[in-house]
């Protein structure tokens, strides 16, 4: 998320000219409770909009209506939310790129495998949807593609790293892994650790240090980029443009275009 956080000030810079600043508020993990502490802070504080990564939860939505009412617009960015009258969302097609992912790992594998994957947080719409449409899409044009298990990295290295040595020492036949979201550090340390380096095929997202040092290694063969940096960026400028004129210029939803990257272009 370092490389959204980035986006957001670069587009700070552009529009100081026009009085306007960022207040930033982070939290670690998914807890509805602390999400909507942070929210109310914020508007206690004054913000004329709202951008944030939201948790999947009504709670948050019935938040994000609330203060709809006050006259204070929601953007939605890297994952969106259900059930809101959020007026833009700038992030990818998380089916999408559960589908080229798919795409991937067929390349990659020549269309047979026992496949392990680790997925991402439920609490999350993209990470369900980017699964959902890997899945899908692998029955599709892969049935020789045999999923064995999914486990869950919960978004943190340390949790993934336990249930990948958990899944492949139960799962020895397992040659494949796809990364739903984060925690390849964790995924890829105990890969290593089983001593299956040479034969264990990985596909994640995001060029990300762990990723890239992954890749350089062998173990991942290809990572699928989603713009984090245009996905802060363009979030605030979406929020001016609301802010300016009512409406967001290029619509209630703004995509990334997904980018595959292999060691050849990285």
């Amino acid at each position: 998320f370092d490389d959204v956080i980035e986006g957001f000030h670069k587009a700070e810079k552009e529009l100081t000219d026009y009085g306007v600043t960022l207040m930033l508020k982070t939290m670690r993990g998914y807890d509805v409770q602390r999400q909507l502490v942070l929210i109310g802070e914020l508007v206690q504080a004054g913000v004329a909009a709202l951008v944030i990564q939201p948790i999947n939860d009504s709670r948050i939505s019935h938040k994000i209506n609330e203060i709809a009412q006050k006259g204070i617009p929601t953007i939605t960015v890297n994952t969106d939310i259900e059930n809101t009258c959020r007026r833009c969302y700038v992030g990818s097609d998380y089916t999408a790129g559960g589908v080229t992912a798919a795409g991937v790992m067929r390349i990659v594998t020549g269309g047979k495998a026992n496949l392990g994957i680790v997925a991402g947080v439920s609490r999350l719409l993209g990470h369900d949807q980017r699964r959902e449409g890997f899945e899908r899409h692998i029955k599709t044009v892969c049935p020789d593609i045999n999923v064995v298990q999914s486990v869950s990295a919960m978004d943190d290295s340390e949790h993934a790293y336990r249930v990948t040595l958990s899944m492949l020492k139960q799962n020895p036949q397992i040659d494949a892994i796809f990364i739903v979201a984060a925690g390849a550090e964790g995924v890829c340390r105990a890969v290593l650790e089983t001593g299956m380096g040479d034969t264990v095929r990985v596909v994640s997202f995001d060029t990300v240090p762990a990723t890239v040092a992954m890749m350089r290694r062998g173990l991942m063969r290809a990572v699928i980029c989603q713009q984090p940096l245009r996905q802060g960026y363009e979030s605030v400028m979406t929020s001016f443009d609301i802010l300016l004129s009512g409406e967001p210029k290029q619509g209630s939803r703004i995509i990334m275009e997904h980018q595959i990257k292999i060691l050849e272009n990285l």
